[in-house]
């Protein structure tokens, strides 16, 4: 009987370690393994990569990263740089490029709101300006991993607002990353530039309160660019809210796919600090709470921030 009951525990230990093998394979069909990080080579100029035909630059297929202001624009284009996308920038703290030689975004995007045509003055900078100044603005790492079909990205949060020009410039021939946050969290935010800058070209002066201008933003350029993009392959939107959460490893493994990188470093798979992420329901009343729900309600249904 002794022997019985050994053999019987020992039968319980291993389909129970067979459960546990089948829960891990689970686990890991869904989150790729992270590949190791490479070892950290000078920085050279981007026409050093030219120059070894490491990446082709006459292409000219770039990758625009756009989102609302205060959405996390910056931290995706730092984990594209991290996963081998040549990088444009004017700022080297927040990664934008200005568009300073064209007197800055601003006066464009009025522009195209108003419904004028900026094609010309648009394609001048985006076609002529941006590939001649490679060679000043980026700097790469030597063992990063090209993707064939992307030539450079650059970060203009605003050229959201500018995705039909877009379109006829690169005559079709770019991918485009939407960066997206809770517009509730957007409404809240310390940097209402958008709304000092564009409200009134597109509605007027209406009284309303500044979050609620800021939400009404918010829900009308993020689901205006889904629109335009959401049958394209070429177009990736990412929650920045799903990169500081449990899903981040899937998100990466989205973007490392969608650039053609060969893996996700396992240094960007670690979760980040939440921070300021979801301050809206410390911040926002009732009834404010109440309104933003009702104006931002498309934006916030089409991408996942109410049941």
């Amino acid at each position: 009987m002794l022997v019985v009951a050994i053999a019987a525990v020992f039968v319980v230990q291993i389909l129970c370690l067979v459960l546990l093998m089948d829960q891990d394979t689970t686990v890991a069909t869904a989150v790729a393994p992270c590949i190791p990080d490479a070892q950290q080579q000078p920085q050279r100029p981007l026409s050093y990569y030219h120059q070894q035909h490491k990446i082709n630059l006459d292409a000219k297929v770039p990758l625009v990263m756009v989102g609302t202001d205060g959405s996390g624009t910056r931290g995706v284009a730092a984990i594209l740089q991290q996963l081998g996308v040549p990088l444009v920038v004017d700022d080297f703290v927040q990664l934008d490029v200005h568009a300073a030689s064209i007197g800055g975004w601003t006066p464009l995007v009025r522009s195209a709101l108003s419904h004028k045509d900026i094609d010309a003055v648009l394609s001048q900078y985006l076609l002529r300006e941006l590939p001649p100044r490679w060679d000043q603005q980026y700097a790469t790492h030597e063992h990063a991993a090209m993707s064939p079909t992307v030539s450079f990205a650059f970060k203009a949060p605003i050229a959201m607002t500018l995705i039909p020009q877009l379109r006829r410039i690169f005559d079709g021939r770019f991918k485009l990353v939407h960066v997206v946050r809770d517009g509730r969290d957007i409404a809240f935010s310390d940097n209402q530039s958008p709304v000092n800058k564009y409200y009134e070209v597109v509605h007027g002066k209406d009284g309303s309160d500044t979050h609620c201008k800021a939400m009404r933003l918010w829900n009308d350029w993020n689901v205006q660019a889904h629109r335009w993009m959401r049958d394209d392959p070429n177009y990736l939107v990412v929650r920045s809210e799903d990169l500081m959460s449990p899903r981040r490893g899937a998100v990466l493994q989205r973007l490392a796919r969608f650039v053609d990188a060969p893996g996700v470093p396992c240094s960007l798979r670690e979760v980040p600090q939440r921070g300021s992420y979801g301050k809206w329901k410390q911040l926002a009343d009732a009834g404010m709470l109440q309104e933003l729900n009702r104006i931002g309600k498309e934006g916030l249904e089409l991408f996942g921030y109410v049941d």
